[in-house]
Formats: structure tokens, C-alpha cells, sequence
């Protein structure tokens, strides 16, 4: 693990620990011709059977993935936290693991209160069957559907549900960005409604000038 002086420091140290009888587990970060790997390290002191300490042991495990995916984790959480739209990640099993203070917001539902639930627990409607059908593809997909917040109060919700996929390929978790979409589906409602009066006021009218 020693590619530079630091590292031969750091190292020195901690065989030095070693033969204290000390044990410990870190992590580091080195360069293997190019590639930044993350270590880590248990050390342990190798005892006879009387207890003395004769050297040391160190397990070494390749981390670099659960680190890179802390990482994206750590840098989802900030963007998450910053955005209006909700956001709730659950497991492949569709259990929720976390929402973001917008989702609460939205919902008036809070993470302890909600957490290893189904979101399918909140969806109300003929959609929800379609919300089903669309997971099982495994696929990103958006949909429309009317949820009620915790006072009881409907909703329409835009939801963008991504699946997210570990290093194997194998499905780990889904990722939904929720938007309040209700004053736009309350606008095209009345825009359809006032359509229809249109037609219904033009037909009338020419049927007037018709029998006139």
C-alpha cells in the first residue's frame, strides 16, 4: 500500500500499532497504474498462545464500488434536498427507503411515518393497475396519477420512476421524482369543459339558423 512517502509513513505507523497490540480498520485510497482504488484495511496483531505478539495481519478488501456508490448517494441526497419536487427512493421490492422534505411537503406524509410502506398504499384509482404493469417492465416511464394527502385532500401527481440497476445489473432500487401537477390538470379540465360548451353552444345555434 506504500506508493509514496505519506503512504511508507502510514504504513510504518500502523505496523508500529500492530506490534502494540492494537487492532484497526480504515480505509484507503490509492493508485493502481492509473486507476483510483479505495482499500480497506483490517489490521490485526498475530499472537502465539501465550498472548505474545509475534506480527501482524492485514485483510485487505477492494471497496471501490460501495465507495463510488456512497459517493453518488451523498450527491443525490444534496440535490434531493434542494429540489421542490419529491423524491422517493424504494427498494426492488417497491418498499420505501427514503423521501426527501419536498415529498413531505407535498403529501403532508412524513418519512417515519411512511417508511417500508408501499407507495401503492397512497395511489388511488384505476391508475394504480397501470402504475403496476408499467414497474414490471423495468423501465423508466412518467404517469399521471391522483393521490390523496394525508388530510385527505386529491391531487394530481407527475411521476418520473426510474429502476435502478447495482454493478451485477441486477434491479436494487427505484427512484421516483414526484411534481403536484394538480392547478395543470385542473386548467385542462376546464379547458375541455369549456370546449364542450363551445360545441354544444354552436351545434344549438346552427340548428336554430337551420329550422329558421
Amino acid at each position: 500500500l506504500a506508493s509514496n512517502k505519506e503512504d511508507a509513513v502510514l504504513v510504518a505507523n500502523k505496523m508500529k500499532d500492530r506490534r502494540d497490540g492494537k487492532s484497526e480498520l480504515y480505509t484507503k485510497e490509492i493508485n493502481i497504474k492509473g486507476s483510483r482504488k479505495y482499500i480497506e484495511v483490517q489490521g490485526l496483531p498475530f499472537k502465539n498462545t501465550n498472548g505474545k505478539i509475534l506480527g501482524s495481519i492485514a485483510v485487505m478488501n477492494d471497496v471501490t464500488d460501495r465507495k463510488q456508490s456512497e459517493k453518488s448517494l451523498n450527491h443525490l441526497s444534496m440535490f434531493a434536498q434542494k429540489t421542490t419536487n419529491g423524491i422517493v427512493i424504494t427498494s426492488a421490492d417497491g418498499l420505501i427507503e427514503w423521501v426527501n422534505s419536498s415529498f413531505e411537503q407535498i403529501t403532508g406524509y412524513t418519512i417515519d411515518e411512511i417508511i417500508g410502506l408501499k407507495p401503492g398504499q397512497f395511489l388511488q384509482g384505476k391508475t394504480i393497475e397501470q402504475f403496476r404493469t408499467q414497474l414490471k417492465t423495468k423501465k423508466p416511464f412518467d404517469i399521471e396519477i391522483k393521490n390523496y394527502r394525508k388530510n385527505k385532500e386529491s391531487f394530481w401527481a407527475h411521476m418520473s420512476i426510474t429502476p435502478m440497476f447495482n454493478a451485477a445489473g441486477v434491479l436494487a432500487n427505484y427512484m421516483a421524482i414526484i411534481s403536484d401537477n394538480t392547478e395543470k390538470m385542473e386548467m385542462m379540465r376546464n379547458l375541455s369543459e369549456n370546449e364542450n360548451k363551445y360545441r354544444e353552444l354552436v351545434e344549438t345555434s346552427s340548428n336554430f339558423i337551420y329550422q329558421a
